[in-house]
């Protein structure tokens, strides 16, 4: 279940349900109003995003390759947003680093 804190009110509200599939914070990828970020399982829809706007989940497709090379990168993606465009990069050895834009 997900839900909104109203910070003019003071109150929380659901919105549903969220995905359920292990997420990797912090949130690092912020474009067109939504926050986007990688599950940690790829079933062909492995990029999760919420719109602020809307108040609703959502899944974006993976470039078609992309789950070729995650054969190689122990499932461990990184999600951030380069040149107003999102920008995934499979990482092959550890998500134990930081990568800034």
């Amino acid at each position: 279940m997900a839900e909104i804190y109203t910070i003019g009110s003071g109150t929380w509200r659901s919105i549903g349900n969220a995905p359920t599939d292990y997420v990797s914070l912090p949130f690092n990828a912020f474009l067109n109003g939504a926050h986007h970020w990688s599950k940690s399982s790829l079933r062909g829809e492995f990029i999760n995003s919420f719109d602020f706007d809307t108040e609703q989940f959502g899944i974006v497709p993976p470039p078609h390759h992309f789950q070729e090379l995650d054969k190689y990168s122990s499932g461990c993606t990184k999600t951030r947003v380069l040149g107003g465009c999102l920008f995934i990069c499979p990482v092959r050895i550890s998500c134990n680093f930081t990568f800034g834009l």
